[in-house]
């Protein structure tokens, strides 16, 4: 990194993981054209839980071809017009994709979602979870590095 003045600590980005309200999950197609989309998502230990549909798609067409993946999650911007610059706290994690098959995984992988963005309504997100695991992917992001930058003043 080259502002070394501006390097997070690893608990640092894992509470930009922690803090944040989405991400940009990157990914490769066949054919190696970049993929980019913005994901909700839920942080622990060293993975980040994805959902998606059982569908297919993009985002399974290129984990099929190849499951190197990252992640970037920013927090806390303040954009600072006669400064020419931006406050910012952001992560970026990297490593491999994996789809969860097994129900008790993917149904707790979902259920750390459910947390995340609906912990008042645990009862009915587990319901909701329960009445469509069938057509739900539930991902998963297994960090192999992590890394954190910020602009705090």
């Amino acid at each position: 990194m080259r502002r070394k003045d501006r390097e997070l600590t690893e608990a640092e980005a894992r509470e930009v993981l922690r803090r944040a309200e989405y991400g940009v999950l990157s990914l490769v197609t066949a054919d190696g054209a970049p993929y980019a989309v913005p994901m909700s998502y839920a942080a622990v230990g060293d993975a980040i839980y994805f959902h998606g549909t059982t569908e297919g798609g993009v985002k399974m067409d290129c984990m099929a071809h190849n499951s190197r993946a990252v992640f970037t999650a920013v927090t806390d911007t303040q954009v600072l017009p006669d400064q020419f610059a931006t406050i910012y706290w952001s992560a970026i994690a990297a490593g491999r994709m994996e789809e969860i098959t097994e129900e008790a995984a993917k149904t707790a992988a979902l259920e750390h979602l459910l947390v995340k963005y609906s912990a008042a309504y645990m009862r009915a997100g587990r319901r909701y979870i329960a009445a469509n695991l069938h057509r739900t992917a539930a991902l998963c992001l297994h960090i192999e590095t992590l890394t954190g930058k910020a602009r705090k003043k």
